[in-house]
């Protein structure tokens, strides 16, 4: 079986951001020998910082004040995922900034498919839905909204992790044929 890098930028490191981490790291052994997935988070936010994955460690990140300086820009985490070259981009947004709703649309651009827990989704206007609906399809890309469990963030989490791997398995898919 051939192994697939999938490349996870979390945007929102709060409880649900966290945990999706922490439950993708405890599973990766099993997803790498029983899936193919090799899950990699080269990049995860909080509000203000963005912590760049050590290149030579895995799972271990470090900030860059001196390229991205507090608080980060958007456009230049997207700049430098592009000019790292990765594949298999996903964006998991687990904040609940309407600012970041707004640039679904460069994230679909750069090859990002998308998973969402963020509730300002339910007030955007419906020409914001056939937008992104339509960038979609002309990029072949995915996006899911999932409720999230404001109880219970390990079942959030775990859902995440279960739409990822739906992803994955989708472009493994399409490498097939």
């Amino acid at each position: 079986m051939s192994v697939q890098k999938i490349n996870i930028v979390v945007f929102g490191l709060g409880t649900i951001g966290s945990t999706l981490i922490n439950s993708a790291i405890k599973e990766q052994k099993v997803l790498l020998e029983k899936e193919g997935l090799d899950l990699s988070f080269p990049v995860i936010t909080n509000s203000t910082v963005a912590f760049f994955e050590k290149e030579s460690l895995k799972n271990s990140w470090e900030a860059n004040f001196t390229q991205f300086p507090i608080p980060f820009q958007f456009e230049a985490v997207v700049a430098y995922l592009k000019a790292q070259h990765l594949e298999n981009l996903i964006a998991i947004d687990a904040t609940g900034s309407d600012t970041l709703v707004r640039d679904y649309d460069t994230l679909i651009r750069n090859d990002f498919d998308i998973i969402s827990i963020n509730n300002t989704l339910s007030r955007v206007h419906p020409a914001f839905n056939t937008e992104i609906n339509g960038l979609l399809r002309k990029f072949g890309k995915q996006f899911f909204y999932l409720h999230p469990d404001g109880k219970n963030s390990m079942e959030t989490a775990k859902a995440l992790l279960q739409k990822i791997i739906v992803i994955a398995r989708q472009k493994q898919l399409e490498i097939a044929v």
